[in-house]
């Protein structure tokens, strides 16, 4: 059982996807509440349950984390803010098809340079700065009907710096003519 007071590392760990009170009452488990992990620095992989909807705010944000594995037929739907704000270790990341929503901030300050969208993707909107600082290389969107968020635009785009080409599931480069998608 994870102990989040424990100094030892650990390699992975799995959230269940049930989980049992002292009552020996179950509960399935559908969100990663808010500030559940963050600056944790025993796990370095992470399994996410697939009856999971929601990774809250904060939730993995200043972990050590190495990987993010999210189970076969995953429900995830939405990756909050912050929520894996400053995870330095995570080079590249899947995200699932459910995935409707990524929050402001949700990937920025992290180490990732490779992002890939399940095929199928439900992709609908990207919040400000959601990679901020990220040194992605080249972005495929899963789709042309993706919504970005510009209250952040002053501070920096959706995919963060660095020289990078964003293209749209069509193939179109909009990294150059559209400032929502990249500065």
């Amino acid at each position: 059982m994870y102990d989040p007071k424990s100094t030892k590392k650990i390699a992975s760990y799995t959230i269940p996807n049930v989980i049992t009170n002292p009552a020996n009452k179950k509960y399935s488990v559908y969100s990663i509440g808010e500030d559940c992990f963050a600056c944790d620095e025993s796990i370095s992989n992470i399994t996410i349950p697939k009856n999971c909807v929601i990774i809250g705010e904060n939730a993995f944000m200043s972990c050590e984390l190495k990987k993010v594995i999210f189970e076969k037929g995953s429900c995830l739907k939405e990756i909050d803010e912050a929520a894996f704000y400053s995870c330095v270790n995570l080079k590249e990341i899947v995200i699932p098809k459910l995935v409707e929503r990524i929050g402001v901030a949700a990937f920025a300050y992290s180490g990732l340079r490779k992002i890939t969208f399940e095929s199928g993707s439900k992709l609908k909107f990207i919040g400000g700065l959601a990679f901020d600082e990220c040194d992605l290389g080249n972005v495929y969107l899963p789709n042309n009907n993706i919504t970005f968020d510009t209250a952040d635009l002053e501070m920096g785009s959706a995919f963060g710096t660095g020289n990078k080409t964003i293209y749209t599931a069509n193939k179109s480069d909009i990294s150059k003519n559209d400032k929502r998608a990249a500065e």
